[in-house]
């Protein structure tokens, strides 16, 4: 069952399906993304709009981009890792 997403109270269809199930086809999208367009480098809010996501999704997934050593994080602002 959906869920009330607890920053504005509108339900959450995301909320009832595996994580993995949403997570990984959103991973698939920003790293495409960033793969199409070097020195991209965008802020949580800028990714979340750019990619139309969730903000919950999308923190995770940069997360997630991170941690797998694809996205670095610095002053806030996400970008491919090996870039200057």
């Amino acid at each position: 069952m959906p869920t009330l997403n607890s920053h504005n109270g509108a339900v959450d269809p995301l909320a009832s399906l595996p994580r993995d199930a949403v997570a990984r086809p959103a991973a698939e999208l920003v790293r495409s993304e960033f793969r199409e367009m070097p020195g991209l480098t965008l802020t949580t809010d800028q990714a979340r709009r750019l990619f139309g996501l969730p903000a919950r999704l999308c923190e995770h997934v940069l997360g997630q981009l991170v941690q797998e050593g694809f996205l670095r994080v610095r002053r806030g602002a996400y970008s491919r890792t090996g870039q200057a």
